[in-house]
């Protein structure tokens, strides 16, 4: 799914279903089916130009849900992150999670405006398709 809509990508090596478990045991979360078949495919994934982690390695991957969990943990009511899972980073430096509880929703995270979050999205490659574009009509190649 994801080579075939950006092969000049640069992937990891597929993630083991084991692998991924112990991901989702360390969080206390179930993966939604669409984030779970992204890391089957690539454990990371990059694209090459703006060099953005579209997809974080599932190590990054825990550690960084874990930190966005812990710093704005009762910062502001509206803006619970635990719901969500931070699977990469956009070639602005948002941060995108997906909602684990209910599948269906990817957010693109503005830590800068003191944890608010916007919905960016269905589906996750969608969301890289916009953003990849987006970057490609700011900085077009010569």
């Amino acid at each position: 799914m994801l080579k075939e809509q950006f092969p000049d990508w640069d992937y990891g090596e597929p993630a083991s279903a084991e692998a991924i478990a112990d991901a989702e045991e360390s969080l206390g979360v179930r993966f939604p089916d669409e984030l779970r078949a992204l890391y089957l495919e690539a454990d990371g994934a990059r694209e090459n130009a703006g060099n953005a982690a579209y997809l974080l390695p599932l190590s990054a991957l825990v550690s960084t849900t874990r930190s966005e969990w812990a710093e704005w943990e009762g910062f502001r009511a509206e803006y619970d992150l635990k719901p969500f899972i931070f699977f990469g980073l956009s070639t602005s430096d948002h941060a995108w999670g997906i909602n684990w509880m209910q599948p269906g929703q990817v957010i693109v995270f503005h830590p800068h405006m003191e944890g608010a979050y916007e919905v960016a999205g269905t589906h996750i490659i969608d969301v890289y398709r916009a953003d990849f574009a987006e970057f490609k009509r700011r900085f077009p190649l010569p």
